[in-house]
């Protein structure tokens, strides 16, 4: 239940503190195309260094921290601009409160899309039932 609301998973993939990776390793690490990692980079949510010598993308622990909690909150529906925030405020306060913020706001919204969504395969279940079948309904007297 957990992974299919997007909530971050007890271990995410570690990087040792010197570590970097390319954009070709983090993509395949995560199980996504380097296109996707460029789009979230243009979206504001990645911000890969770039190697002086050879200018390719490269991914430090905390990027790759960032993309992890990405690649998570996609998976939970979340819009990319709703993620480029909760990652900018994660990696400004150094925390993941708002990543929880996030994660219960999107599951109040699901669970109350499940009661519309119930309510109404009720309301259409009496609906399409045949007349016979359909319990009476209390009449209103008119006022005359």
């Amino acid at each position: 239940m957990a992974a299919a609301l997007g909530e971050p998973t007890a271990t995410a993939p570690a990087a040792s503190a010197e570590s970097t990776l390319t954009i070709g390793a983090l993509a395949h690490r995560i199980g996504l195309r380097p296109a996707t990692l460029r789009k979230w980079e243009r979206a504001g949510i990645l911000r890969p260094h770039r190697d002086p010598a050879t200018g390719y993308r490269i991914y430090p622990p905390g990027v790759v921290r960032d993309a992890h909690l990405a690649h998570q909150l996609r998976r939970g529906g979340h819009p990319l601009s709703r993620i480029a925030e909760v990652v900018a405020r994660i990696r400004d306060a150094d925390g993941v409160e708002p990543l929880q913020e996030a994660l219960r706001d999107r599951r109040d919204r699901l669970r109350h899309r499940s009661r519309a969504m119930l309510d109404g395969a009720a309301e259409l279940g009496v609906y399409l039932r045949p007349a016979d079948d359909r319990p009476a309904r209390a009449r209103i007297p008119e006022n005359d």
